[in-house]
């Protein structure tokens, strides 16, 4: 692995550590994912546009079929978010986890008061408040929620390690969202260009 950049923050002996510290129970936790699969969420009832009867008629399909969580599409009208996050929430229960996902929409002001409104349904994250490279701005909406208990996910569109590591260093989120292809992808076409030029 190239640790390149990242040992002020994790250093290789420190990883590895890390990793034999968790060998123990390792089989166990395997069996246990084998058995049980991993738990996962949907998002098929919230995209934006879905008419109300659609998105509760989704989100009844999503519990029955054994989903804990569910994912809503917000940010282009709080109005509509509103009634569509009392809608989700009387539909699916508080026993059901929600997010929301705002797609990199907002500024960081408006992020928290967005998701403050938001709040009385218990939202459990909002994922890509703003731009997918302004860490201090995710830790700034962090702390922003951190009243309401709702947790900030992000990083399907950082583009390398070091956003990441930033992002944990700055206590900037709580779901760490790692797209791995995209970031091979990247190192791959960096390193196409300007390693093997054409």
């Amino acid at each position: 692995m190239d640790w390149r950049y990242l040992s002020d923050a994790l250093t290789p002996a420190e990883a590895v550590d890390l990793l034999e510290a968790a060998r123990p129970g390792r089989d166990e936790r395997i069996a246990h994912l084998r058995e049980h699969g991993n738990p996962a969420y949907t998002t098929s009832p919230g995209w934006l546009g879905y008419s109300d009867e659609k998105l509760v008629r989704l989100a009844r399909e999503a519990v029955a079929d054994g989903y804990t969580q569910i994912k809503l599409k917000v940010g282009q009208n709080l109005d509509d978010d509103l009634r569509r996050m009392a809608l989700a929430r009387r539909t699916v229960g508080a026993g059901i986890r929600i997010a929301v996902d705002a797609n990199q929409t907002w500024d960081v002001g408006v992020a928290i008061d967005w998701m403050t409104a938001l709040a009385p349904y218990d939202p459990w994250w909002i994922e890509e408040p703003t731009s997918p490279d302004d860490v201090l701005g995710h830790a700034a909406i962090r702390r922003g929620l951190r009243p309401y208990g709702i947790g900030v996910a992000t990083g399907e569109h950082a583009q390398n390690r070091i956003i990441f590591k930033q992002l944990l260093q700055a206590e900037a989120i709580d779901v760490v969202q790692l797209d791995a292809c995209r970031v091979v992808e990247y190192v791959d076409h960096l390193h196409e260009h300007f390693v093997n030029p054409s």
